[in-house]
């Protein structure tokens, strides 16, 4: 459940919800959290402030519903993609290499991944970090048990903890680019994280 959600439990959003994260996420992105004032989220949302700490009671927690929201368009996107392989290992290649597309043109994100001081930092960047490896590694943690109920992915894994790996895995191969520090391509790293995923998840075939 988001954090509007919570503030306003079994209702559907209010248009002045929706304008406000609209505006509030148009600012982060632009400015960041430290620079970004809530009067400026208040005049594009065309809201009062009042309205505003009716959904939110602070700038950081506006920040964290606008980052969850970002994460549930990931998850939606995802969700699709996986779905889309044939095999196990295909769906968590297909994982992998969405989340490197989404997290090289998804700014706001990645900076709160990465500690960007000049977008968000300290309690709230790990916060929003937070829900970030939550959610992804979830949906790591859900394509290896539907491997395991196909019986091509290692039973005795675990699949939260692999999956909490995994994302800090793929993470490290998302941001090397990111920051430019691979001489590789990201095709090319993303192809050799696959090939060590799938030789470490995969069940292993007896030879005689």
């Amino acid at each position: 459940m988001s954090r509007a959600e919570r503030l306003h439990p079994g209702s559907e959003p209010e248009p002045p919800l929706d304008r406000i994260l609209d505006a509030a996420e148009s600012r982060f992105r632009r400015f960041g959290l430290g620079r970004t004032r809530i009067d400026e989220i208040t005049d594009e949302a065309d809201v009062g402030k009042g309205t505003l700490y009716l959904y939110f009671p602070s700038k950081a927690e506006l920040y964290l519903a606008v980052v969850e929201r970002c994460v549930s368009r990931f998850t939606d996107l995802v969700s699709v993609v996986i779905g889309e392989g044939s095999s196990a290992l295909q769906r968590l290649g297909a994982l992998v290499a969405a989340a490197a597309e989404f997290y090289r043109q998804d700014e706001l994100l990645a900076s709160s991944l990465m500690g960007d001081d000049d977008l968000v930092k300290g309690r709230v960047a790990s916060i929003a970090a937070e829900v970030q490896r939550v959610e992804i590694s979830a949906l790591i943690a859900e394509a290896l048990r539907q491997g395991q109920a196909e019986g091509v992915i290692r039973a005795e894994l675990d699949p939260e903890s692999t999956g909490r790996l995994l994302f800090e895995l793929g993470w490290a191969v998302v941001r090397r680019q990111l920051e430019g520090r691979s001489t590789a391509t990201l095709a090319e790293d993303l192809a050799a994280l696959n090939d060590l995923v799938g030789v470490g998840t995969m069940v292993r075939t007896q030879t005689r």
